[in-house]
């Protein structure tokens, strides 16, 4: 599947390394994230794969699926595989 990345367009407000606030040329506002992946494993059975992580937000243990950013030059298949590798110990 051929994928091109969406390119905002307007100016940076301000950002960190996960958004960007930004506005386009009429001053309307909006948040960009770069792109990334959420990947939701099933089992044969149907069950799905998550794994338990502490939130600082919320103060306490939570559930999460595998997910994360897009190195440069990387497909989202690739990175949809490291991010469930790293945070699940699974492969596709």
């Amino acid at each position: 599947m051929e994928y091109t990345p969406f390119e905002p367009q307007g100016h940076i407000i301000t950002s960190d390394p996960y958004f960007a606030l930004m506005a386009n040329d009429d001053g309307e506002g909006f948040v960009h994230c770069g792109d990334g992946v959420l990947v939701v494993p099933l089992t044969a059975d149907g069950q799905v794969l998550m794994a338990v992580e502490h939130s600082a937000a919320f103060r306490r243990d939570v559930l999460i699926v595998a997910g994360g950013a897009t190195e440069p030059g990387e497909a989202l298949e690739e990175t949809a595989n490291r991010e469930l590798q790293e945070e699940l110990g699974w492969r596709a």
